[in-house]
């Protein structure tokens, strides 16, 4: 495993704590030449356990993997997003949405998931200053559904 490199690594846990080393995988798009300053910033577990989003800054992209029955991770999409300085991102619960936030332009936007795990960017999309995370939560009362 390089060190600075966009890569994710899979292990196996065992219950007596041990880790076993699966597999590593790059996040970066094919053929992407890392820079400096490239890292990534969030990862998310789909609510069905059976996709994985990274979140790369450089790039800007969501890597979306495949979890193999093995554990090995599948990289199926490279996601641009619209914004500078990806930072952080969430799924909602039912894991129908991902929402992006990008730190230095503020820009928050939403992405369908589909059956198959991949995004697809609808037209829904905010501004936030220093947008960084993302969480969803269930409202109480708070907000007025007139």
């Amino acid at each position: 495993h390089e060190t600075g490199s966009l890569d994710v690594a899979c292990f196996r846990y065992y219950e007596n704590g041990r880790l076993e080393l699966i597999s590593t995988v790059n996040s970066a798009p094919t053929g992407y030449v890392k820079k400096p300053k490239d890292q990534q910033q969030d990862f998310k577990i789909h609510p069905n356990g059976r996709y994985i989003y990274d979140m790369v800054y450089g790039p800007d992209v969501v890597t979306v993997f495949e979890v193999e029955e093995s554990g090995i991770l599948c990289p199926i999409q490279n996601a641009e997003v619209e914004g500078a300085w990806l930072r952080g991102c969430g799924i909602s619960d039912d894991g129908k949405y991902l929402i992006t936030a990008c730190l230095s332009s503020g820009n928050l936007k939403v992405y369908a998931i589909g059956d198959d795990g991949k995004l697809s960017a609808t037209e829904s999309r905010g501004k936030q200053p220093s947008a960084a995370w993302v969480t969803f939560f269930e409202s109480k009362g708070f907000i007025d559904q007139n």
